[in-house]
């Protein structure tokens, strides 16, 4: 038992994450991605930072992985969490990268530094938009809609503007006929 603990202590430790983002569907409406963290090293290490980043303006991304920093994960073991990406209804049209990282903690705190990363490519597509079919739209009968955010007068004031634009038509009318 003496030569195995001797022999455990001569070993490095070695700290060592492998980062994978699952690939989903390509498109993007609220999309909730997998990502696991996996301990690849020879000992007990836990997530000390975790990163998302994208090369999208109008993208964004939810902190649904600060749960893979909770807790360590054992030699062997792996541990999973969802995080989900949205665009902006004005994002255009395009592919954008999300980057996930990831940093060992156990490394850290012996003074080296274990950052490991995994990518994902996302198509972007803009909301549907209701179309008009040609064969609907005809042009011999034309409306014109006019729509306000003023509020519109009610019953009332519209009798008293009337009635008082009849008193003032009936004094001018009076004053012409005594001239």
């Amino acid at each position: 038992e003496d030569s195995l603990t001797s022999l455990q202590s001569k070993i490095d430790k070695i700290n060592s994450f492998l980062v994978t983002i699952d690939e989903g569907h390509s498109k993007l409406i609220g999309n909730t991605r997998l990502v696991t963290v996996k301990n690849d090293g020879n000992v007990q290490d836990k997530v000390g930072e975790v990163d998302v980043s994208d090369d999208c303006p109008l993208l964004t991304t939810d902190n649904g992985l600060d749960s893979l920093m909770l807790g360590s994960i054992e030699r062997g073991k792996s541990k999973q969490a969802d995080f989900t990406i949205s665009a902006s209804e004005s994002h255009p049209r395009r592919g954008c990268d999300v980057t996930v990282t990831v940093s060992s903690n156990g490394a850290m705190n012996s003074g080296g530094s274990v950052v490991v990363s995994d990518e994902v490519r996302i198509s972007v597509e803009p909301p549907p938009v209701a179309q008009e079919k040609d064969s609907e739209i005809d042009d011999s009968d034309t409306s014109e809609s006019v729509k306000s955010n003023l509020p519109a007068s009610g019953f009332i004031s519209t009798l008293f503007s009337i009635i008082a634009a009849s008193s003032i038509i009936g004094t001018r009318g009076k004053n012409l006929i005594e001239k």
